[in-house]
């Protein structure tokens, strides 16, 4: 990139200059001199705005707080900027014999980070980090539980606006990559704990160029009217879209409930809008993309125009594409139709999921999130029975976001730390469970039995001992008072619910699960089956930001007309600031 085109770029783009506080200077001021250019007509949402940055980018909020209820492994901290932020914080409650606690060998001072994404709404909730400040006495934060905590934007351990709260159980990582870090221990995570106190909405920034305040105005209003035409939330009186004027020109809209699993679908419908269309030159259009969705090259983004129609009529121009023979014109179809909430596309999408596996990932979070729940659950519970661990948790997920009291995944709260804990009555067994979002372990089976002869501990208090075949002593160890001693048969299900209920933790399960599925001197392991953690579809949604687009038929062909750049690419930060110079 030629430096003197990317100064060009940056000089004249209004999201930059709104970040240092700056008007553009560059920007149209409706002078004398100043001869604006007509607004065009008749164009995408994408050729008016942009997405800004708060669209594409997590959003950075901590603080300095303290972990309590560890097991002698704590440390004093010796630098006295952390020490001073939680004394302050532990002065507004009140909290006695502050220096006596921040010196106990069971508490650590710690900085904990959360990344708020692009969309969120008030209530959600995400995870957050937590780790040790440079120079930390503590030897390792296993067991920990994390004070109430309020985050914001920290500078210079200053606080800035609140977003979120957070405190409870903290969770080192167990997967084997992480045992053998050099920072074992010393790093965690709270899972689903930080709850967000406002909305983020996505903003839709205006190309500024060649127009004057008024006409910004108007094009802002346009673009509300024409997404609050598309996008009305249930139980609000307005839509989605919402005009502003300072400190600039710019359109905010709330994420739609719809698209709350796929917030790249939803922005890239968004941009799919068609703006100053009246309705006789949207007829026209509409025949031109019943023609360009039947043509594999321009499938997806006549799928995504029709999708960001108002009413029937985009509907009715998909369901001819789900008769096509070719799979990719099929399935672009069907998922805009699920979006849409219309029925008919439960198959489609999950024969999808089974036969490719660059479109699975899209195909279940457009049954995630079509309407009519009947179909949508004949369409993923038959997944659950799939041989590919990935597909079968994928769908349990779905069923999961749809209802989580679905007979098939209905399950309950284990233990202290209320685990997530579902017991599916399927063919092949397999056990997962999460290291993100949430604390959940899932058995794919009712039957599941170890191998014996195995010893393993369940975190350092409980000791799991399967020497006959059918049965199993699970022992918790209580230094200076009786053993707690439990005899059951031998089943991993009624394992797990006697570690819960010898007052195991999330960690102390999934530690023991590690060791069930770690070979044995003998060469086996005590797991029968396969083990897998974090294997579901989400964070793994299609990106619409490039230009081209893989799992085209002919994947050479750009979407868009030729030198034209499409919505993908318009939508692109990285677009941005490429010069066009050879």
């Amino acid at each position: 990139m030629k430096r003197r085109a990317f100064l060009s770029l940056l000089l004249c783009t209004p999201f930059c200059w709104s970040l240092m506080g700056c008007k553009n200077p560059l920007a149209p001021r409706g002078g004398n001199n100043f001869q604006a250019k007509p607004i065009p007509r008749n164009r995408l949402l994408a050729d008016y705005a942009t997405p800004g940055g708060s669209s594409w980018n997590y959003f950075v909020v901590d603080n300095i707080s303290i972990v309590s209820e560890l097991s002698g492994t704590g440390g004093v901290e010796s630098d006295s900027r952390y020490r001073q932020v939680v004394r302050n914080s532990l002065q507004r409650d009140e909290i006695k014999n502050i220096d006596q606690w921040l010196d106990s060998p069971t508490t650590s001072i710690v900085h904990v980070k959360g990344k708020i994404p692009p969309g969120i709404l008030k209530g959600e909730t995400f995870d957050v980090e937590v780790t040790l400040p440079p120079g930390s006495e503590t030897t390792s934060l296993r067991g920990g539980w994390l004070y109430k905590t309020s985050l914001s934007e920290m500078q210079d351990f200053h606080s800035g606006h609140t977003w979120a709260y957070v405190k409870g159980p903290l969770l080192l990582d167990p997967s084997d990559e992480n045992k053998s870090r050099a920072d074992n221990g010393k790093r965690a995570t709270v899972l689903g704990k930080a709850v967000c106190m406002h909305d983020r909405d996505f903003t839709l920034t205006l190309d500024r160029e060649g127009r004057n305040e008024g006409q910004l105005a108007q094009v802002a209003s346009e673009i509300e009217q024409r997404i609050n035409r598309r996008f009305k939330i249930p139980g609000e009186p307005t839509g989605v879209a919402k005009a502003k004027s300072q400190p600039s020109v710019s359109v905010d809209v709330k994420m739609h409930p719809d698209y709350r699993v796929a917030p790249n679908r939803y922005l890239a419908v968004l941009l799919s809008i068609r703006c100053f269309e009246n309705e006789t030159e949207q007829t026209k259009r509409l025949e031109e993309l019943k023609n360009e969705l039947l043509d594999p090259s321009t499938s997806l983004l006549a799928a995504l125009q029709l999708e960001a129609l108002s009413g029937k009529a985009g509907a009715e121009s998909l369901n001819e594409g789900l008769k096509s023979p070719n799979e990719n014109i099929r399935f672009y179809s069907a998922e805009a139709l699920a979006y849409m909430s219309k029925p008919g596309v439960g198959e489609i999408l999950a024969d999808i999921t089974r036969q490719n596996l660059e479109k699975r990932a899209s195909a279940i979070l457009a049954l995630t999130a079509m309407g009519s729940n009947q179909e949508a659950m004949e369409s993923l519970v038959p997944l659950l029975a799939e041989d590919d661990p990935s597909l079968r948790y994928s769908a349990f997920w779905a069923i999961w976001r749809r209802d989580p009291e679905h007979p098939s995944i209905r399950g309950e709260q284990l233990g202290k730390d209320q685990v997530n804990y579902h017991v599916l009555n399927t063919r092949q067994p397999m056990v997962h469970v999460l290291k993100s979002r949430r604390n959940e372990i899932v058995l794919f089976s009712q039957n599941i039995a170890l191998n014996g002869p195995f010893v393993g501990n369940a975190g350092p208090q409980i000791m799991v001992d399967v020497a006959a075949p059918n049965q199993v002593k699970v022992v918790r160890v209580n230094p200076g008072g009786i053993n707690s001693t439990r005899i059951i048969p031998n089943s991993l299900d009624t394992i797990l619910r006697a570690i819960a209920e010898l007052s195991g933790s999330y960690q102390d399960m999934l530690d023991f699960l590690g060791e069930t599925n770690t070979q044995q001197p003998n060469g086996q392991r005590a797991l029968t089956c396969q083990y897998v953690i974090d294997a579901d579809v989400q964070g793994k949604e299609r990106s619409y930001s490039s230009g081209m687009y893989a799992d085209q038929e002919d994947d050479t062909k750009t979407i868009a007309p030729p030198k034209k750049k499409s919505v993908f690419e318009r939508i692109n930060p990285v677009t941005w600031f490429a010069s066009e110079d050879p």
